[in-house]
């Protein structure tokens, strides 16, 4: 937890086993009750220290302002998830991978992982509906691992935002 939000956190720079490369952490969300979970949709967005004290934070995707990347950190296989969403049966897990593709320009940087979802019975109205999650994502470095830290190669950082730039056509 950071900030008071469940938090995933990263190292700030590559891998040091394989420099240049970027880093990618897994999620694991699991449907533990009776009924089939709709995830309608996963999507990042930005982060900033100002918003907790704005909380909740919406986790509505209408607005134009979450996408499948943001600065250094993309969500892998993002369209498979939005396009038409999927269900998580009841005890099912499903997997979400972020990559963070490291700068090495700041100390920290977050944003966060939006998980719009409902539950529905078969046959039946929502029980509940248009209800989401939230995952903050980020690291936070102290001066001395700034120092010493080694970004990804150009063409990663560029791939990451490239995701970004598909997904706002």
């Amino acid at each position: 937890i950071r900030y008071g939000i469940p938090a995933l956190m990263f190292p700030g720079t590559t891998d040091l086993i394989e420099p240049g490369h970027h880093v990618i952490k897994h999620v694991s969300v699991r449907n533990t009750g009776g009924l089939p979970i709709e995830i309608r949709s996963v999507s990042l967005s930005p982060f900033s220290l100002s918003q907790i004290t704005q909380r909740p934070v919406s986790t509505s995707t209408k607005n134009g302002t979450h996408g499948c990347s943001v600065g250094s950190f993309g969500l892998l296989d993002c369209d498979t998830f939005n396009d038409d969403g999927f269900n998580i049966e009841p005890g099912a897990v499903r997997t979400i991978s972020i990559t963070h593709a490291p700068q090495c320009s700041s100390r920290r940087s977050f944003v966060l992982v939006n998980l719009e979802y409902s539950s529905k019975a078969a046959g039946s109205a929502a029980l509940s509906d248009g209800e989401g999650s939230q995952l903050l994502v980020g690291f936070d470095m102290s001066d001395e691992e700034l120092a010493s830290c080694v970004p990804a190669a150009p063409s990663l950082v560029d791939e990451v935002r490239g995701v970004e730039k598909l997904f706002r056509q």
